[in-house]
């Protein structure tokens, strides 16, 4: 599922852990995992104050967790 927030002019899209996993080839256990002990903090949403609160990622964290964890390339 994807919604959308609007920031000022923008719009960035909220998506499911699950959509999330599938960007970033993992699953949704492991995001959990790196949610609870901060491995890699990629900003989330929460919602709710609950053990079963609904998580949201925004989708300009996950494209920019994936910049960042590139390596190699060209050099310029």
């Amino acid at each position: 599922m994807t919604e959308a927030t609007q920031i000022g002019q923008s719009v960035d899209a909220v998506i499911s852990p699950e959509d999330a996993a599938k960007q970033l080839g993992c699953t949704v256990g492991t995001l959990a995992k790196w949610r609870s002990t901060g491995k890699h903090a990629i900003p989330f949403l929460k919602y709710g104050e609950s053990a079963r609160a609904a998580i949201r990622y925004r989708q300009s964290a996950i494209d920019a967790f994936l910049v960042a964890s590139e390596v190699g390339g060209a050099s310029q």
